[in-house]
């Protein structure tokens, strides 16, 4: 080949190139090379105020307001982390990114949160076991719900908001009415400690998370429905996806698991996390999962799969300690983190998962 007809074809090169262009957009075609994974999540802000662990996270329904549960000692009172203790359910500004009230009552470490389908009350669960019921509008404390005998670790709403279900270090799984506070029912006892309750999206079934397996339980009569195994340590949480077709469970073995809970099925086991995984979450349309955990005083984990084809989609640094919780808000616009280094992370997520918007 001659330097002149090697020179040609370069020179010439361009113009392809703007045919190539010419043609992309005559075909609906984007020029941009795909979004990276860390410009498709990305870090928006970090909650800070709280002074103890963070526990549990949950969202309003219109995702405006984020609830926390937290405790442990303060470290930067009486030294050596042997300081008060700081039990709180906190709301925080998600837009603000700021602490707007803090609810106190309890009498020791707020272990679990939820929000209810209305978003006019929360649940809240201690190790002071009881399970106490809030006013979101006027942040008062409406009632406090005694009888468990354990720590409770887990609260849920039922998907019509009128039962509230809570799971306890006393082996049970108790069932509320939420307007008047009574006790209706124990509906579960277990032969190990339950770390996790949740109900399905028809309000049918309980999932409850155990030592090495996942239960589903008749939700009115407290029958066994099936137990999913295959995990080979504790479970800490459970999570249906929206449309109830999926169950993701969290273990202390590291590993994540996709259930159909119909048939029992283990659809995926999702592996990555090199320490014991503590909270699952769905986004709201079912794509994405995100899972927590990590060890004491070490870089916590956080993790962003694909519901599909069970591959991780994004690692997400910036927590000193533990993850031990997670919540997507319903609008699925934000990932919520809460962690051992006593700070939320809110993840603001693009396109990750969802179907990108055509132009008009």
């Amino acid at each position: 080949m001659s330097k002149h007809t090697e020179m040609s074809r370069v020179a010439g090169r361009p113009r392809r190139l703007w045919w190539l262009a010419v043609l992309a957009v005559a075909a609906g075609l984007p020029l941009t090379a795909p979004r990276t994974r860390a410009q498709e999540i990305r870090e928006r802000s970090t909650l800070q105020g709280a002074t103890g662990f963070i526990l549990s996270v949950a969202f309003t329904p219109d995702s405006k307001l984020l609830v926390s549960g937290s405790g442990g000692f303060n470290p930067q009172v009486g030294g050596g982390g042997k300081g008060p203790q700081n039990n709180e359910v906190r709301l925080w500004d998600v837009v603000g990114a700021m602490s707007k009230k803090v609810l106190q009552g309890h009498t020791d470490v707020v272990n679990a949160i939820a929000v209810s389908p209305d978003g006019k009350l929360i649940a809240s669960g201690s190790e002071d076991k009881t399970v106490k019921l809030w006013e979101v509008g006027s942040v008062k404390e409406l009632a406090t719900l005694k009888g468990h005998t354990g720590a409770v670790t887990s609260v849920a709403f039922h998907p019509d908001g009128k039962t509230l279900a809570s799971a306890s270090y006393d082996r049970t799984v108790k069932l509320w009415e939420v307007h008047g506070g009574k006790e209706k029912a124990t509906v579960v006892k277990s032969g190990d400690t339950l770390w996790a309750v949740a109900f399905s999206p028809d309000g049918k079934t309980l999932a409850t998370a155990t030592w090495g397996e996942v239960k589903l339980w008749d939700a009115q009569t407290g029958k066994p429905v099936r137990t999913l195994t295959g995990h080979t340590n504790w479970v800490y949480g459970v999570a249906f996806s929206k449309d109830g077709k999926r169950l993701a469970s969290a273990s202390a073995d590291k590993s994540v698991r996709v259930w159909d809970p119909e048939s029992g099925k283990a659809l995926a086991t999702l592996q990555g996390h090199t320490h014991p995984v503590y909270a699952v979450a769905f986004s709201p349309d079912g794509r994405l999962l995100a899972s927590g955990g990590g060890e004491y005083v070490k870089a916590g984990e956080l993790k962003v799969w694909n519901v599909a084809d069970g591959q991780e989609r994004a690692s997400l640094s910036g927590h000193g300690e533990r993850v031990r919780c997670v919540a997507f808000s319903p609008d699925g616009g934000t990932l919520a983190s809460g962690s051992f280094d006593r700070t939320i992370k809110l993840w603001h997520i693009s396109s990750v998962g969802n179907k990108e918007k055509k132009a008009p």
